[in-house]
């Protein structure tokens, strides 16, 4: 075959979504092309549609260093870093990618998403702008918006675009994904996000929104489930108005006890979340609905389930009194119950303040080790209400 009608196979091949054998043909005749940029491009076009993070980022680098102003690899790049979690360097390939070619409607909606993901959504919103302004009705810009809308608790917002990009594209497996997640809320239908999942994964078995919604839809299907682990981990905004501030002075009282109960309950669902996830590693069927993440945090829930139950009983054992043994498994279940938090947490700054807050309790657990056991009981349950109480409302750790 000549390099034309090589060309042409390659292009027809993944068009069909045939990229294995894109990749097959690819590497047969890669030496036989000057140009490395064509072939090291479409190589890394098809691993990152096989998911192959791995492969795609080693073709990347070998045309990267030869074509470094070619804003399709930064943008590349971009999806790299994001598929392993490094948003910051993700960020940092985009904004190359928009400073080689700033009208590019793609790169401006994907610079969106990851500035929504970081949190940062003054940034987000200027580039969701920029993006509309070049084209109001391309997918990603639909995508961005939607996004941000669900960020922000908007969801009605996030329901009409995401519907609205569904019109232009129906078979679009993110955009599914997404609708399907935002219906999850109360105010929808969870038949309807259920549906919404399974099509996603039928188009792409690896969707990790999907996975994601159908992993909350199963939390919320039956009412146990639903009480006991379907609020793990979540966070609200409150917004401290001049009325609302002087209700919680006056009330101080109430707010206190009520509060406190209520930050006992989301505790009992993070333990009851997690545990939901570890009993689903066990069905055949559902396993795969677990990221690599979850997995390091069920992993980390087992483990120190298995210190919170031997070390106290072991404790027991040997003749510790019985308050000092307490102690000890209060203090270990408030160890377990903070360290599964860290797995939610997505951000560089809010690990950050994670190992902060680590810090700070674990001094004040070792300048009071050696006092009474009610310090060693007492400290580490209003370390863990202190914590739960800056996660749940995103003061802190986000």
């Amino acid at each position: 075959m000549s390099k034309e009608q090589i060309t042409d196979k390659i292009e027809m091949l993944i068009d069909l979504g045939r990229f294995k054998e894109a990749i097959s043909l690819i590497g047969e005749n890669l030496n036989d092309y000057e140009d490395k940029y064509y072939m090291h491009h479409q190589l890394v076009y098809c691993y990152l549609e096989l998911d192959d993070v791995e492969n795609a980022q080693k073709a990347l680098d070998i045309v990267l260093e030869d074509y470094p102003n070619y804003a399709v690899l930064h943008y590349f790049s971009s999806v790299i870093n994001t598929r392993n979690d490094n948003l910051n360097e993700a960020i940092k390939s985009i904004q190359t990618a928009i400073e080689l070619d700033p009208n590019n409607v793609a790169y401006l909606a994907k610079a969106a998403i990851l500035n929504t993901s970081l949190n940062k959504t003054k940034q987000a919103s200027n580039f969701i702008r920029l993006a509309e302004q070049e084209d109001p009705n391309h997918i990603m810009v639909l995508k961005a918006k939607t996004i941000n809308f669900m960020h922000t608790a908007k969801m009605q917002e996030a329901f009409d675009t995401v519907n609205t990009a569904l019109e232009i594209e129906p078979n679009d497996a993110d955009l599914l994904s997404l609708r399907s997640q935002i219906s999850t809320t109360k105010s929808f239908s969870i038949e309807e996000a259920e549906e919404n999942a399974y099509q996603a994964l039928a188009m792409d078995p690896n969707n990790e929104i999907a996975k994601e919604s159908l992993l909350n839809i199963l939390k919320n299907k039956k009412f146990l489930f639903r009480f006991f682990a379907g609020n793990a981990f979540n966070q609200y905004v409150v917004e401290f108005t001049p009325i609302r501030v002087i209700v919680m002075i006056l009330f101080w009282k109430g707010v206190l006890i009520w509060g406190g109960f209520g930050i006992l309950y989301l505790l009992l669902t993070w333990y009851g979340g997690v545990l939901f996830n570890t009993v689903l590693r066990l069905h055949k069927r559902y396993k795969i609905l677990l990221d690599k993440v979850k997995i390091k945090q069920s992993n980390l829930f087992l483990g120190l389930n298995v210190a919170l139950f031997f070390v106290p009983t072991l404790l027991g054992f040997i003749g510790v009194e019985p308050q000092y043994v307490v102690a000890v498994f209060i203090n270990l279940l408030a160890i377990l119950l903070i360290s599964i938090s860290y797995f939610e947490i997505s951000t560089k700054k809010g690990k950050t303040q994670f190992f902060v807050f680590c810090g700070i309790a674990g001094t004040l657990a070792l300048t009071f080790a050696v006092s009474s056991p009610l310090i060693l009981i007492v400290l580490p349950i209003l370390l863990l209400l202190i914590y739960a109480f800056l996660f749940t409302l995103r003061i802190a750790f986000y």
